[in-house]
C-alpha cells in the first residue's frame, strides 16, 4: 500500500513539474521581470509595463509568415494593417510616407531631389548626394545620417544570406555578434542572439579558469599577503590596462554607474564611454561601438578607435568673416623679434602650406632655414619678440619642402611646412579639405582684394558641400592693366601633400 501511495504521489509530482514547464514555456519574462504570453511578445502591441516586449533587442530575429507585415524593428503584425493610416507598429514604420505616398515608380525621382547623376539617386537631408550602394547599407554616408534612417530603410528587403538592422538596412550576414558595430543603430550587437552568446564565452571562460587554477590554489594561499587593500582585483590580471586615447577621441570612464578616472588600471565590468573629440568625426564607411566594458580576463571588449579631423566645414556664423579656420600666419625672424610675411593653409594636425615667393629674402635668395620661421594659428599681424607671448597658437618648424611645376619661375613652387607639434583642432581651428578626385561643382571663392603681403599664400576653395582647396596666392604684381594675381593649383602636388601628411600623422 505505501509503495502505491509514492507511485501515484511520484505521477502527481511529474505532472505538476510538467505543467508548470509548459506555463513557463508559454510565457515571456519582461525586461522588469514581468511574465506575459509568449504569444504576445513582438506583436505590435506594448503589453509589458516597460516596453521591452516590442524593442529591437527581443524582436530583430522574428521571422513573420509570408501574409505578415514585418516591422522595421522586427515585430509581425497583419499584412492588411499596412499603410491603414493607424500606427500598427510600436514605431510606426508601417505607416511611413515613402511606403504609403509613393508609387514604386516615383520612389527614386522623390529620393534623387536635386541630384542631377541618375548614379547618384540620392540627395541626403544635409544637401549632398550619394549612389545608390551607400543607401541602407549600415553605414551613415550623409553628413546627417539621412541615408540610415528607418523612413527610407524600413521597407527594404534584404536578402536571405544578410542580417537586416533594426531600421531596415541590410549589412552581411557575418556582421552579426562580430563585436563591430555594422548597422548605425548597432542592432547587429544589441539583441537576445549576441547577448546569449556573450554569456555563454563568459561562462566557457569562468569554468576554464576554474579548472586550470584550482590545482595552483594550495601554492597561490602560501604567499606572503599583498599589502594592496584591492589585491583581488589584481589576481589573474582581471584589471583592464590604462587607456591611452590620441587626440581625435574624448574617453570618460565608470563602474557600476560611478564616475571614475581612465588614468589608471581599470577593474573587471567598467565602462569606457568613447566619442570624438570638438573638431573631429567618425570615419567614413566605419561605425564604432561607443561603450568598451573590461573584461573578466583582464582585456577590454574592443579597442580604441579614431575619428578624424572635420574639414572644410564652417558654421553660419563664420561664413561672413574674413579668417576662415584653417588660415595661419607664416613669420619669419629677423635681428630682434618676428614680422609676419606672408598667408599659409592648415591641411594636417603638422602639416601647413604657402608658396614659395613667401620664403623669398630678395627676389634671387629663398631662406630654408626652419629656425628662422614661426607658423601662427589664424590671421595675425603684429610682430612679436622671442619670448613674447601671443593671443593664439604658435608653432615652430620641423622641415621645409618646396615641389615646382615643371618650367615655372621660382614664384610657381608649393612649399610644404612640418611643424614640430601638433595643432590641436576644434570647432575654430580646422584643416582645409584636399580636393578629391572627382570633384564636378565649382563655386570659385575669391579672397585677394589688395596687394598686401599676408595675400601670398592665402587660400583659394571650391565650395560644395564643404570647402576644398583649389589653389594659393602665388604671386601679386602691377602691369599696365592694373593689379594681377598668379595662382597656385594644389591639385598638381597632391601626391607630395599625402606623402607628408600620411609621413607625419604620428599622433594618431
Amino acid at each position: 500500500m505505501l509503495i502505491k501511495l509514492q507511485f501515484i504521489l511520484v505521477l502527481i509530482i511529474k505532472q505538476s513539474i510538467k505543467e508548470n514547464y509548459a506555463n513557463q514555456w508559454d510565457q515571456w519574462v519582461c525586461d522588469s521581470g514581468e511574465r506575459i504570453n509568449r504569444d504576445e511578445l513582438c506583436d505590435g502591441f506594448v503589453n509589458c509595463k516597460d516596453g521591452s516586449d516590442e524593442t529591437v533587442r527581443h524582436c530583430i530575429d522574428f521571422k513573420c509568415p509570408g501574409y505578415a507585415f514585418r516591422c522595421a524593428y522586427g515585430a509581425c503584425i497583419s499584412g492588411s494593417y499596412k499603410c491603414d493610416k493607424k500606427n500598427d507598429c510600436v514605431d510606426g514604420s508601417d505607416e511611413i510616407d515613402l511606403l504609403c505616398k509613393e508609387s514604386i515608380n516615383n520612389l527614386s525621382e522623390s529620393i534623387r531631389g536635386q541630384c542631377d547623376d541618375t548614379r547618384l539617386s540620392l540627395q541626403c537631408k544635409s544637401g549632398e548626394c550619394i549612389g545608390t550602394e551607400f543607401i541602407c547599407d549600415g553605414h551613415r554616408d550623409c553628413s546627417d545620417g539621412s541615408d540610415e534612417t528607418k523612413e527610407l530603410c524600413s521597407f527594404y528587403e534584404c536578402p536571405d544570406f544578410a542580417f537586416r538592422c533594426g531600421y531596415g538596412a541590410c549589412v552581411s550576414g557575418s556582421a552579426k555578434c562580430d563585436g563591430v558595430m555594422d548597422c548605425a543603430d548597432n542592432s547587429d550587437e544589441e539583441n537576445d542572439k549576441c547577448h546569449k552568446q556573450a554569456n555563454e564565452n563568459a561562462f566557457s571562460t569562468s569554468v576554464s579558469t576554474t579548472t586550470t587554477t584550482t590545482p595552483t590554489t594550495t601554492a597561490a594561499t602560501a604567499k606572503s599577503p599583498s599589502l594592496s587593500p584591492d589585491r583581488d582585483d589584481y589576481d589573474n590580471d582581471r584589471r583592464c590596462r590604462v587607456l591611452q586615447p590620441d587626440i581625435s577621441i574624448v574617453v570618460s570612464c565608470s563602474y557600476q554607474n560611478r564616475n571614475i578616472s581612465c588614468d589608471q588600471t581599470l577593474r573587471a565590468e567598467s565602462q569606457a564611454f568613447i566619442s570624438c573629440a570638438p573638431g573631429y568625426k567618425y570615419r567614413r564607411r566605419r561605425n564604432y561601438v561607443p561603450f568598451i566594458t573590461c573584461k573578466g580576463n583582464g582585456k577590454w571588449s574592443h579597442p580604441l578607435f579614431q575619428c578624424v579631423p572635420i574639414c572644410g566645414e564652417l558654421d553660419e556664423k563664420d561664413k561672413d568673416k574674413v579668417v576662415r579656420p584653417w588660415d595661419v600666419t607664416i613669420f619669419r625672424k629677423t635681428i630682434n623679434q618676428y614680422s609676419p610675411v606672408c598667408s599659409g593653409v592648415i591641411v594636417a594636425h603638422r602639416i601647413v602650406l604657402t608658396v614659395a615667393h613667401c620664403l623669398n629674402r630678395d627676389e634671387r635668395t629663398i631662406d630654408m632655414r626652419t629656425n628662422q620661421y614661426n607658423v601662427v594659428e589664424g590671421f595675425y599681424k603684429f610682430a612679436y619678440k622671442e619670448g613674447d607671448v601671443i593671443p593664439t597658437g604658435r608653432h615652430d618648424l620641423e622641415k621645409i619642402s618646396i615641389y615646382y611645376e615643371s618650367n615655372a619661375n621660382d614664384y610657381r613652387g608649393l612649399v610644404i611646412l612640418v611643424l614640430k607639434d601638433h595643432i590641436s583642432f576644434s570647432e575654430a581651428i580646422k584643416p582645409i579639405c584636399l580636393v578629391p578626385g572627382r570633384f564636378r561643382k565649382h563655386n570659385r571663392l575669391h579672397r585677394v582684394e589688395s596687394k598686401e603681403n599676408l595675400n601670398l599664400g592665402l587660400s583659394i576653395s571650391v565650395e560644395d558641400s564643404r570647402h576644398y582647396l583649389d589653389s594659393l596666392v602665388a604671386n601679386l604684381y602691377d602691369d599696365t592693366n592694373g593689379p594681377q594675381v598668379e595662382y597656385l593649383y594644389v591639385k598638381h602636388y597632391k601626391i607630395f601633400i599625402k606623402r607628408h601628411m600620411k609621413r607625419y600623422s604620428d599622433i594618431l
